[in-house]
């Protein structure tokens, strides 16, 4: 979080070398010892926000982050996050880019790829990294985001 706070300063320099390192870390754990620690601790439960609605799991874990990278990084509402991931040329009502934009921003926040301040998104440190990590240790980082989240513990 606060490395995340950090990036709204306009001087912030995101470390490349801690980031990718931190998820080396979080990666090497074996899925089994996550398993384990589900196991061992009280699950609370879930609530609205563990229900997600997506119909893209590329453009929830990939898409949404590359799209604002590309267009700035400068802080979305949910219909600009909208506009920027249905950009195919047919036009669309306000409504449907704003939903598609809370899905799609909202599930990409859960997993950690996003933040949000005063009801703008910007990319995390973790989105960010995704950049610099190869398609397989993006894949290992996503498999180990879901499973701390409430909805993995649930099920």
């Amino acid at each position: 979080d606060s490395v995340n706070k950090s990036l709204l300063e306009r001087d912030f320099s995101l470390s490349q070398q801690e980031i990718v390192a931190y998820i080396d870390d979080v990666i090497s754990i074996p899925i089994t010892d996550y398993l384990e620690w589900i196991d061992n601790h009280t699950f609370l439960g879930i609530d609205s926000s563990d229900m997600l609605q997506i119909s893209s799991f590329e453009a929830v874990f990939y898409g949404v982050v590359d799209c604002m990278l590309i267009d700035g990084d400068k802080g979305y509402k949910f219909i600009d996050i909208g506009k920027l991931l249905l950009n195919d040329g047919i036009p669309r009502k306000k409504g449907a880019y704003t939903k598609y934009g809370e899905n799609n921003a909202k599930t990409a926040e859960y997993m950690g790829y996003l933040f949000s301040v005063k009801q703008r998104y910007f990319v995390s440190c973790l989105g960010y990294a995704l950049k610099w990590i190869d398609k397989e240790k993006q894949d290992k980082l996503y498999t180990r985001l879901l499973m701390r989240t409430n909805l993995f513990k649930a099920i």
